[in-house]
């Protein structure tokens, strides 16, 4: 949230980060390809935070650590689905 919350994000970049990150805590991988091309300036922002990591080899991207795995959780608990 800290990060969002410092702006420098469109809606839409937002939007994206909520959807790597709700498949990163589904499958444990975000899987980055041809079709999400969209997606890699999203993911290069949140990886010079060092907050997501993109690995090239495998084209997948996970949270860096589980404690921002477990930040992601929160996040999208509390402002994506409203909180429970």
């Amino acid at each position: 949230m800290d990060y969002l919350s410092r702006g420098g994000f469109t809606r839409e970049e937002e939007e994206k980060f909520e959807e790597i990150a709700k498949e990163i805590l589904d499958r444990g991988y975000f899987r980055y390809d041809r079709d999400r091309r969209d997606y890699l300036s999203v993911i290069e922002k949140w990886a010079e935070r060092e907050i997501l990591f993109y690995d090239p080899l495998e084209l997948k991207v996970y949270g860096n650590n589980r404690l921002y795995e477990r930040g992601m959780e929160l996040l999208l608990d509390e402002y994506v689905y409203g909180g429970s």
